[in-house]
């Protein structure tokens, strides 16, 4: 089973914990965004990007326990998963015409929608690949 992206960010967060607990931390400067490594404990952190110097407060952790709930992680980490979606049409002499190659699922699904709407009497199916290339089971 694939990992979800809230898993590997929960996976994420214990690894800044365990650097914690050795005393580095990873942060973000509250001015400019870069990512930095202090010391803890500490009074005072400066950016050597922006020259921000400042209380930690001023710079906040860069993963931290709730950010996993972020809608940023709502979506499986693709591990595996096919990158392309291909629609093919089934015709009445056992011949496979490729219809078109798509990079999402649900364009992939409105254009089978569409195809068999257009062609009652054919049959249309998504064939997931990790090419862009027509599939070889394709005969037309």
């Amino acid at each position: 089973m694939a990992q979800t992206k809230r898993e590997w960010a929960l996976g994420q967060i214990a690894l800044q914990e365990k650097a914690q607990q050795a005393g580095v931390n990873i942060v973000t400067c509250g001015n400019c965004g870069s990512i930095l490594l202090h010391e803890t404990p500490t009074d005072s952190i400066h950016c050597p990007h922006c020259g921000l110097k400042s209380d930690p407060c001023d710079f906040p952790d860069y993963w931290y326990t709730g950010l996993e709930m972020s809608a940023e992680f709502d979506e499986p980490v693709v591990t595996n998963e096919p990158e392309y979606y291909h629609v093919l049409e089934h015709g009445h002499n056992g011949e496979i015409g490729h219809q078109g190659c798509y990079d999402l699922f649900t364009e992939a699904q409105l254009r089978k929608k569409k195809l068999e709407g257009f062609f009652p009497d054919l049959s249309f199916t998504i064939f997931p690949s990790r090419s862009d290339e027509e599939p070889e089971i394709c005969t037309v």
